[in-house]
């Protein structure tokens, strides 16, 4: 596995808000990507359409075109909308997973992990203070 793609395994609640700001990530380019490729079709099918409504006589295949851009704008109207709701609600998911796990990481593991770091520092000084009276005692001896 490539080393600068290492998953965060120190903390779950860690996990937890990286994954719902991958989901969050994701569904925000599904929904940019969804809503490019749906204008995109419509538009095309509009075209279409209006360049099959400009001839004065129809035929039967023509019309059978008609009928098939227009159901086809139906179509991708109604995918649209599914796929909205399906985004919104994995973006949904994935805002509250991230906010569950921003939450416990800073009130349940980043607390502990400052109060420890500052025992440590107290501890450290009061060691290098001890060391300094007892090099300055050796001396003084």
């Amino acid at each position: 596995m490539n080393e600068k793609m290492i998953m965060p395994t120190d903390s779950l609640y860690k996990f937890y808000a990286i994954f719902g700001l991958s989901l969050i990530i994701f569904c925000l380019g599904a929904l940019v990507y969804n809503n490019n490729m749906r204008n995109a079709r419509i538009i095309e099918a509009q075209m279409k359409r209006a360049d099959l409504e400009e001839r004065s006589t129809l035929n039967s295949a023509d019309s059978l075109k008609l009928r098939t851009l227009k159901m086809d704008v139906e179509i991708t109207v109604s995918n649209d909308n599914f796929y909205t709701i399906a985004l919104g609600v994995i973006l949904s998911i994935g805002i509250m997973v991230a906010i569950y796990g921003f939450n416990k990481w800073q009130v349940k593991i980043q607390n502990i992990e400052d109060e420890m770091k500052v025992y440590q520092l107290k501890k450290i000084k009061n060691d290098i203070d001890q060391n300094m009276d007892s090099e300055a005692n050796v001396a003084n001896d």
